[in-house]
């Protein structure tokens, strides 16, 4: 299975190498696109037409964000061609930054969850001086123009600004980066990831990463006197809420981490293991910062008993809360992909025992974190919501990822008995793990058609892998029905900028049926409408 990074460069040579639409991604974002929102969306207040915001941005009296402020005129550089005449030194007025904001609110803020929506409103009508970092506030009005149709060709621009001000904060005294900042480039990877930029997308990625680490948002349980922030200005929270945005913000670059290794085949950034021989590691080296409270938590202001991730991991309770759930998701992926990387080479694999170990262990994690799922989560009455279907998507990857390691385990290993056994009782749990995310693709197609999610698109690529697999060996009729779904299903828009990496997956799958020379018929069920 090729990792995503591998498809940067074919996409760069492909005929739609020019993106002028972003691409939506969770993982690293995965925001429906504007003409397929949730039916769980609120629309936006007000209608806003582009050349209304176009006419404020060039002929109102700039009263928002960097009014008072220069900017400097540096050339920046460009992701791809704008057709907007809107140019990244332009001040933004108030109204165009509310209705951006806005924006992002109702179609981003469900995929990083981490902002406090209203008191990050409300602080946009503060003085310039008490507003958040000016290069947060250009990335979320990025995201946000890049839901919309009509208002996506100011989001390059945009992001440009975003990217140059943080940089030059960079450049600054120690005293100028916060909490905001991590929370920037956290952003910015993911509008770059949007853009199939994955290369510039792990670097941003990392500054973020490091800007957290910095400011010890890994750590903000801890007490303060073992671990003291390296940047002065990290003052400790106001309140709980407060507090509780800076665990939300660890948690989504941590989930990001996970997701992007997992996915490109670099290694995490984030380490959260000692060494140590169990099986999977239950103590995490300078991770103190507890699991994300519930969304109504987190609105409300009411807290919550905190729980951290390795007692979650330990603990058999209901997860309330479904940032955690994702957070658990993601983690759990991250040590399957991991382990299976660590077994190719033979002079590290372990014995046969202890691999059958840690595989149990493994698999036992994943199936207690899917009866442990709030009912917010739960398929099929939670089908009209993404993080449900993504969080589900995640965990059923990981098993049929478990699962087919196991079985190429146990083909190196076929003189023993035993492992006969072993590997027809994991290809049996892969194909059914496949069958799995296969079910939730049918059931949520119109929802998940219009999302721009390379990992949610990798994930069919995954099960379309395992249907072609048993369809070649066992002709099952169910293994070619999925196959035939999952290649519409990736070729669904697929020719359409914002869906490259979709594309390019249909493209190798169906390389790989033609290799094999295997025809696929178009089943009406098969279908999807966009």
């Amino acid at each position: 299975m090729p990792p995503l990074l591998q498809l940067e460069d074919r996409i760069r040579t492909s005929s739609h190498d020019e993106v002028s639409h972003p691409q939506q991604d969770q993982h690293v974002l995965d925001t429906p696109a504007s003409t397929h929102r949730s039916p769980v969306e609120k629309p936006i207040e007000t209608p806003i037409s582009v050349q209304s915001v176009r006419d404020e941005i060039e002929h109102d009296t700039p009263t928002g964000i960097y009014a008072d402020t220069s900017y400097e005129d540096t050339p920046q550089p460009s992701l791809g061609p704008s057709t907007s005449n809107f140019s990244p030194n332009e001040l933004v007025s108030s109204e165009v930054q509310k209705t951006l904001t806005i924006l992002y609110f109702e179609n981003c803020y469900p995929v990083a969850p981490m902002l406090h929506r209203s008191r990050h409103l409300a602080a946009l009508a503060l003085p310039t001086t008490l507003q958040p970092a000016p290069c947060l506030q250009h990335i979320i009005m990025a995201l946000g123009a890049a839901t919309d149709a009509q208002l996506a060709s100011l989001a390059t621009p945009l992001y440009e600004r975003s990217r140059h001000l943080a940089e030059q904060d960079e450049f600054k005294s120690s005293d100028t980066i916060s909490v905001a900042h991590a929370q920037c480039w956290f952003l910015i990877s993911h509008f770059e990831a949007q853009r199939v930029f994955f290369s510039r997308a792990f670097v941003s990625l990392g500054r973020s990463i490091r800007h957290a680490q910095m400011l010890n948002l890994h750590g903000l349980d801890r007490d303060s006197k073992h671990a003291p922030n390296l940047y002065s200005q990290c003052k400790p929270a106001e309140d709980w809420i407060e507090l509780e945005e800076r665990r939300r913000t660890w948690w989504n670059i941590y989930t990001c981490d996970r997701l992007t290794s997992a996915t490109s085949g670099l290694p995490a950034a984030i380490d959260d293991r000692k060494a140590s021989t169990r099986p999977m590691p239950t103590s995490f080296s300078e991770m103190y910062t507890p699991l994300p409270a519930s969304e109504e938590a987190f609105e409300s202001g009411q807290q919550e008993e905190p729980i951290t991730l390795q007692e979650m991991l330990r603990g058999h309770e209901a997860i309330k809360s479904s940032l955690a759930a994702r957070v658990l998701a993601a983690h759990l992926y991250y040590q399957v992909t991991d382990s299976s990387t660590q077994h190719v080479d033979a002079g590290a694999a372990p014995s046969s025992d202890e691999y059958w170990t840690q595989h149990r262990v493994m698999e036992n994690a994943l199936m207690s974190l899917m009866v442990r799922l709030p009912p917010h989560l739960q398929l099929p009455q939670s089908s009209h919501r993404h993080e449900a279907v993504f969080t589900n998507i995640l965990i059923h990857t990981a098993t049929a990822c478990l699962h087919k390691t196991a079985v190429q385990r146990t083909r190196s290993d076929s003189s023993d008995l035993a492992c006969e056994f072993h590997r027809r009782q994991s290809r049996g749990r892969m194909r059914a793990a496949a069958a799995e995310t296969l079910a939730v693709f049918r059931l949520a197609e119109r929802l998940l058609a219009g999302v721009r999610n390379p990992i949610q698109d990798y994930a069919a690529y995954v099960a379309a892998l395992v249907f072609l697999e048993d369809f070649a060996v066992e002709q099952s009729a169910d293994s070619q029905d999925g196959l035939a779904f999952l290649l519409q299903a990736l070729q669904t828009d697929g020719g359409h900028e914002g869906h490259e990496v979709r594309r390019m997956l249909a493209g190798q799958l169906g390389a790989e049926l033609a290799r094999l020379g295997i025809e696929l018929p178009t089943p009406s069920e098969a279908s999807l409408s966009v």
